[in-house]
């Protein structure tokens, strides 16, 4: 084969693996992978291919003698520890990380994504040393470390740091930034940034940014919430649309733009620090929790309970929520998205609907169970008692201990207390359950 054909095959490998064509990447790189095993990018793209064919330790063997080969090679273990951690032994990839990063510290781009696989898995000493590792001032161990101290319930320190996570993930954000300063005549895009219930969240500091600002607010959330928002600024425009929507009325001076999200970190800049802890500040529109009324229907003796299982990226296995549906002294409403399990002690009043039916459904419930999702933030935004099924490694803001919430007063947390325990969390809610409604 000349150097030319070689070249052109392994560039087809190449392009095979990147588009998931396993059986055809064999194909084209095996008989390479046999005939020259030492060479540079073969050895590589044998280690992709065995990923890809599920021969994990092979895999990571093949890395290992890479990494003895070319112990300062970032690409080794940075591909070790995407494939080990996809495969669920991240906490495997970290300490083998962190062996050569003792040897070869100056790694960076190692120390970081070290520092995120540690943030997933819940390993706080790794993040910290590879924030002290690591270049001193680098964002993203920055945000990583902001992670941490928000989790510690140090929410003016936390957010301080958490603002390096524009430079950190390369977040989209516009210009030109609010300063702070009143603006009579001009118009506050304040704008999202992540999901639905970040969005939810954040809400309550739109008062005190109004305030503030003294001019026209904009907000701009998810299509979705739109209808959900559409009373607590002056417009409310869709994430997507062009700048052109904003409606400029006459007289307008200038449009400046805040991220929702780092609105606790601007008001404790500006000296008006307002803490987390607030009071029910969400109220669905009128028409949709009409619409709930007639959708539920009157009232019987029992507390109505509403349930969610599975969120974008948390679920509870509904069967394992089994032991709940029987309590009967409960009346079930499910408050889930999607497809319906068709037990008959859930009542299905979603109808194929999304947030506006949740929110309107919320505001007749005596109690949501459920995952943590948006679902969680608009039950208890409305000071609904919520009750939040977390896992052992949960999103900072429930920080890493305690049953209750400095963000909702009705909040209750169940955590795991090993990972996956789903088992143990649903027979202290059946206990609390029973303790409530008895």
């Amino acid at each position: 084969m000349s150097d030319q054909d070689f070249l052109a095959v392994l560039q087809q490998g190449y392009q095979a693996l990147n588009e998931q064509r396993v059986a055809d990447a064999a194909l084209l790189l095996e008989p390479l992978i046999a005939a020259h095993p030492d060479e540079p990018n073969l050895r590589r793209l044998a280690v992709l291919l065995r990923f890809g064919q599920g021969r994990t330790e092979e895999a990571a063997g093949a890395l290992l003698e890479l990494g003895r080969d070319a112990p300062g090679d970032q690409w080794v273990w940075a591909t070790l520890l995407q494939y080990l951690a996809e495969a669920g032994q991240g906490a495997r990839a970290i300490a083998l990380c962190r062996e050569a990063l003792a040897a070869q510290p100056g790694m960076s781009d190692v120390v970081r994504r070290v520092a995120a696989a540690a943030i997933r898995l819940g390993d706080y000493d790794t993040v910290r040393r590879m924030v002290a590792i690591g270049p001193a001032g680098d964002p993203a161990l920055r945000y990583y470390l902001g992670n941490l101290v928000l989790r510690s319930g140090d929410w003016a320190g936390g957010f301080e740091l958490y603002e390096n996570r524009w430079a950190a993930e390369g977040a989209e954000r516009f210009q030109p930034d609010w300063t702070g300063a009143p603006d009579p005549t001009g118009i506050l895009l304040v704008y999202d940034e992540q999901g639905f219930g970040d969005t939810l969240q954040f809400l309550r500091y739109l008062p005190a940014l109004k305030r503030r600002f003294e001019g026209r607010v904009v907000l701009r959330v998810q299509a979705p919430l739109v209808p959900l928002v559409e009373e607590m600024a002056d417009q409310v425009i869709v994430r997507g649309q062009p700048a052109s929507v904003i409606v400029k009325p006459p007289g307008t001076t200038s449009i400046s733009c805040t991220p929702l999200m780092s609105a606790p970190w601007l008001l404790n800049r500006l000296g008006e620090w307002v803490g987390v802890a607030s009071p029910p500040y969400y109220r669905p529109p009128k028409a949709l929790v009409e619409r709930a009324a007639a959708l539920l229907g009157p009232k019987g003796r029992r507390p109505r309970v509403g349930l969610v299982w599975k969120g974008v990226s948390r679920a509870i296995p509904f069967a394992t929520l089994a032991p709940l549906l029987d309590d009967d002294r409960v009346e079930w409403v499910s408050l889930q998205y999607g497809e319906q399990p068709g037990n008959p002690a859930l009542r299905d009043t979603m109808g194929g609907n999304g947030l506006e039916q949740v929110a309107g459904l919320c505001a007749h419930l005596d109690l949501v169970v459920t995952v943590d999702t948006s679902t969680a933030h608009l039950a208890a935004s409305q000071g609904v008692p919520t009750w939040i099924m977390l896992d052992k490694v949960c999103c900072w803001r429930w920080t890493d201990r305690g049953e209750t919430s400095e963000w909702y007063e009705s909040v209750r947390l169940f955590r795991q207390e090993v990972q996956g325990d789903w088992p143990g969390v649903v027979a202290r809610l059946q206990t609390a359950l029973a303790e409530r409604f008895s």
